[in-house]
């Protein structure tokens, strides 16, 4: 496995650490538990959370509607209606809609 770079890192920890805070704050304990709620396979979401993996653009929509957040605010930390809309911001960064990556 290649060594990631610092920036993507820090990228995957910050995803990892605001999809923990949504299922915490969404009543939602265990990773496990986050997991059934967003109806994916509880190691695919620890992965996520533990930022082993980074999530699909189609995990992070699925998560942000289980949790009750904005798929903006999960994959970018940003609050939703500041910037470009989500699909163009995905866009924007040359990537296919339903790129692997964000």
């Amino acid at each position: 496995m290649a060594a990631r770079s610092p920036l993507a890192k820090n990228k995957l920890d910050a995803f990892a650490a605001r999809l923990r805070k949504a299922r915490l704050d969404a009543g939602c304990a265990s990773m496990e538990a986050g997991a059934r709620r967003a109806k994916t396979v509880s190691s695919v979401y620890t992965r996520h959370e533990r930022a082993q993996l980074m999530a699909t653009v189609m995990m992070i929509e699925r998560y942000a509607k289980a949790f009750g957040v904005s798929p903006c605010w999960l994959a970018f930390g940003e609050p939703l209606g500041t910037g470009k809309p989500w699909a163009q911001r995905i866009k924007a960064k040359g990537r296919n809609w339903r790129s692997k990556y964000v």
